[in-house]
């Protein structure tokens, strides 16, 4: 349970901007039917807008992490705009606005004069709420980007302009050869991906270096028959960090862990473990050197 808690937690972390543009523009395709149709709940337009959603979503995960918040707001903002023009024509026309209305809006200065009249007579009624209630969505996914951001760190990259990580070497007594490289892959790509450091070999203004010193495993549980049933398995590695602007300096210790059935052989689950703890190890890295959280 406490592995399936830690999974969901880490997914929830890794996908908040995606799951926040699927939640938030579903919020508004609801809007729209209850505010003209009325069928709040209707289960089949639901699920199309659904996987229409999704598949929009999906497109945000070929692109950098710098650039998928533009991605999913450019398109908040056009299903945004879909929603209000559709909910004001309904008003008008009991209907909704369709593609090949795009033709006719050269006629809009035509008719421009009794559409403003009928804007002006219309109350405080449930189609302005829903407007206000769209543009409130936007807020809120705007204000989502302080939350999201690992590239909301603290640093001042008028002041800090390189970052220099050395190769952390496995010093483990009972280390897995691959897992130095699979460690420093992730390590790096977590610096290059979400923030704009130079990355150089020597003298950076940020400078990371260290050693993996623990790999182990333990029993974790037990089974009615006395034999082990769950491998615990714990990555630690020793890292020594230098701000040379700010004259920061220190060295810690970050560790992560996670299980296997004793059932499974390790070599069979070892890469895609090492791999999770890597990964888990790298954040806690970031977050205690640059991430403003």
């Amino acid at each position: 349970m406490k592995k399936t808690r830690k999974r969901i937690s880490k997914y929830l972390s890794v996908n908040r901007l995606f799951l926040t543009f699927i939640i938030f523009a579903l919020i508004e395709t609801v809007l729209v039917r209850n505010y003209t149709l009325g069928n709040t709940y209707a289960f089949k337009p639901f699920i199309c807008d659904l996987a229409f959603l999704i598949i929009i979503g999906a497109f945000g995960y070929f692109m950098k992490p710098k650039k998928q918040f533009s991605y999913y707001f450019i398109w908040l903002a056009i299903v945004t705009v879909m929603c209000i023009v559709n909910s004001i024509y309904y008003v008008f026309y009991t209907s909704f606005a369709s593609v090949s209305l795009l033709s006719t809006l050269g006629l809009v200065g035509d008719v421009g004069d009794s559409l403003t009249e009928k804007l002006k007579i219309m109350t405080w009624n449930k189609y302005s709420i829903c407007a206000i209630s769209f543009l409130f969505v936007v807020l809120l996914f705007t204000a989502c980007k302080v939350s999201y951001k690992f590239t909301g760190t603290s640093i001042d990259y008028n002041i800090i302009k390189t970052m220099q990580i050395d190769n952390i070497a496995n010093r483990a007594p009972y280390g897995w050869a691959p897992m130095e490289a699979i460690f420093n892959n992730k390590l790096q790509d977590l610096y290059a991906n979400q923030t704009r450091l130079e990355f150089v070999k020597r003298n950076g203004d940020l400078h990371i270096a260290g050693e993996i010193v623990g790999y182990d495993q333990y029993n974790k549980a037990v089974s009615a028959d006395g034999y082990s049933s769950q491998v615990q398995l714990k990555m630690t590695v020793n890292i020594r960090f230098e701000n040379k602007k700010s004259n920061i300096a220190w060295e810690k210790q970050f560790s992560a862990t996670t299980q296997y059935d004793a059932n499974q052989q390790l070599a069979a689950v070892q890469e895609e473990l090492v791999t999770e703890m890597a990964r888990d190890i790298a954040e806690q890295i970031f977050n205690a050197t640059v991430a403003d959280w």
